[in-house]
């Protein structure tokens, strides 16, 4: 049964690898695996659940379970034909995540050519090596796959036994049908982690070589996840392959110092700050030359129009309970007309009034940002920026009152107008407030906030 033929294979396969094997659905998967988990052999389980999840190290996703073949399954295995299946004695994480390496590497490498998966090759008198997958292609030469974990100083002796195996099966006439191409897939993030794992292999290779003379065969590593994307089934590698040469990495040693010495702190300026300075002054002097000097000056204009709308629907005098109570009709048709006579900063608002929805979620703290820009949006078109030392216009959440509120602030203001800040403050925030209040009367946008993309459009 296919089930049992993949975990068969080294003993144990995680569901992901089973649903790929079988090509079920997710759901025909669950229902037919319960049963196998709950089948037996003469009293004899054919597969287990392993009872925890083992996090691979290139996922950050929850990981799959992983099934582990019993003896009821081997045995039945071995009743079908398949003489090496053995019930799994695996029990730590990383021989399991070794494990299950050997089983996608054999997934992905039989697409191309038949794969022998954790088979002993025998050579020389009584000698053998162990390799994880080897390749058989329909014609040439097979080639050698290694799957290894993230490697310390304190693996070195494992990885010189490993590379002591090879260069005498290599050096044995009876590689002469292998490729000395051996390729190895690091489970490891590419970047610092594949970089150091690498850089220990080739210590041990470069001490090996110094007391043995040269390696026969070429060792060509790739990151787990780069290898999916490029499996190096041809001949020809491609460039996400790298050759661990002893030889070259000194040479990359000499380069990654020469990075270092690109480092933004180490490299001079394109021109010294004392020549910024007098440039930076000199460009100042003709960019303000080239404008008008009212530019540079808020535009006092703004107050009397805001404080004209307002007083449309909120007089000075004769301000009665109809003023208070009514909806303010005519201070609403005023604004709406003012933002005619000016239709670049209609088209401004409208921009900033569209919600992306697609960026960020209408959260209380976006909803003030959003606002924030608006407020912004309306002032600097006037000429002024919004600071708490003079004229300050900002958006709070009011829980009382159960909305977002704009609040005007007037701290310092030239003489002439200082009598008339309390008119001014109460102007500009009705007007700003208006802006998310009335913005379909305004012509501004369908409703506060619109999710039409279309409105940022036009």
């Amino acid at each position: 049964m296919k089930f049992l033929e993949l975990t068969s294979r080294t003993g144990v396969a995680d569901t992901r690898q089973l649903q790929l094997h079988l090509g079920w659905t997710r759901g025909i998967f669950s229902r037919r695996a319960e049963k196998i988990l709950i089948s037996t052999l003469n009293g004899e389980p054919l597969v287990s659940q392993i009872d925890r999840a083992i996090k691979r190290p290139t996922e950050a996703n929850r990981p799959p379970a992983i099934i582990r073949l019993e003896k009821g399954g081997a045995q039945l295995l071995r009743s079908m034909g398949i003489e090496n299946a053995r019930a799994s004695e695996l029990k730590d994480d990383v021989p399991i995540l070794h494990a299950l390496g050997m089983v996608t590497l054999s997934q992905v490498l039989q697409k191309d050519a038949s794969v022998i998966v954790d088979q002993i090759v025998c050579f020389g008198d009584d000698r053998h090596i162990r390799p994880d997958i080897v390749v058989v292609p329909a014609a040439g030469k097979r080639r050698i796959y290694e799957f290894e974990q993230e490697a310390s100083s304190k693996l070195a002796p494992r990885i010189l036994e490993s590379i002591t195996n090879k260069e005498a099966f290599f050096q044995c006439s009876d590689a002469s049908e292998y490729s000395s191409d051996v390729r190895m897939v690091v489970n490891v993030k590419d970047g610092r982690h594949f970089y150091h794992t690498t850089k220990i292999w080739v210590e041990v290779m470069r001490q090996y070589i110094q007391e043995h003379g040269p390696l026969h065969f070429d060792l060509y590593a790739i990151p787990f996840k780069k290898f999916l994307q490029s499996p190096g089934v041809e001949d020809t590698l491609s460039q996400d392959w790298k050759k661990l040469n002893p030889s070259e990495y000194f040479e990359d040693q000499s380069s990654e110092k020469e990075e270092a010495l690109r480092m933004p702190a180490l490299v001079p300026a394109t021109i010294s700050m004392k020549e910024s300075v007098v440039t930076l002054r000199a460009l100042g002097r003709t960019f303000r030359r080239s404008l008008d000097e009212e530019v540079f000056c808020p535009d006092y204009g703004m107050l009397d129009v805001v404080r004209t709308i307002y007083h449309e629907s909120y007089p000075v005098e004769d301000l009665y309970f109809e003023n208070v109570a009514s909806f303010p009709i005519a201070s609403v048709y005023a604004l709406s007309q003012y933002l005619l006579l000016q239709p670049r900063l209609k088209k401004l608002l409208r921009r900033r009034m569209t919600w992306d929805r697609d960026r960020a979620k209408m959260s209380p703290i976006n909803v003030q940002d959003q606002m924030r820009k608006v407020i912004h949006t309306f002032m600097e078109y006037h000429r002024w920026q919004p600071d708490e030392a003079t004229l300050n216009a900002y958006a709070t959440a009011d829980r009382e009152k159960g909305g977002y509120l704009v609040v005007v602030t007037a701290k310092k203001l030239p003489r002439d107008i200082e009598k008339d800040s309390c008119e001014i403050r109460e102007s500009l925030q009705w007007v700003l407030q208006a802006l998310f209040d009335y913005p379909e009367y305004l012509g501004i946008v369908s409703s506060k906030f619109s999710e039409d993309k279309n409105e940022s459009q036009s």
